[in-house]
């Protein structure tokens, strides 16, 4: 890694926009290996927590942009896995679902609430 600056309040800076960015292209790099699934693995082999891509996310847009690429690419190849009939469809469903997620869309929902109400106005016939 790179010296370590300091900020003005004396404590080190550990990650600069330099770094951080530098790990956008290497996550985008990372998932484009056909073998990477996860974007936890990207952080465990560079050695960092895994919630520190969602800070990057908020303050560098060049990582940020690099970080959506490298989700969309998650959930596409979770994706096509689950259209494999040699996978297991549930598990891929319910990791979509926490990762990515997904929900189903209750096409008739039982809350009162959450139905629609629809009122016609129909014009008065002069007979």
């Amino acid at each position: 890694m790179k010296a370590v600056k300091k900020n003005k309040g004396g404590r080190p800076v550990k990650y600069t926009p330099e770094i951080i960015a530098n790990h956008g292209r290497g996550l985008i790099k990372f998932m484009q290996n056909k073998d990477n699934w996860w974007l936890k693995d990207y952080c465990i082999e560079n050695d960092f927590p895994s919630q520190i891509l969602s800070e990057w996310d908020k303050v560098n847009s060049e990582f940020s942009e690099a970080y959506k690429k490298a989700k969309d690419i998650q959930e596409s190849r979770l994706a096509h896995m689950g259209m494999n009939k040699e996978n297991n469809v549930a598990f891929v469903i319910f990791t979509l679902r926490n990762v990515a997620r997904w929900k189903n869309e209750d096409a008739t929902p039982d809350d009162e609430s959450s139905k629609q109400k629809y009122t016609i106005t129909l014009p008065v016939s002069f007979a």
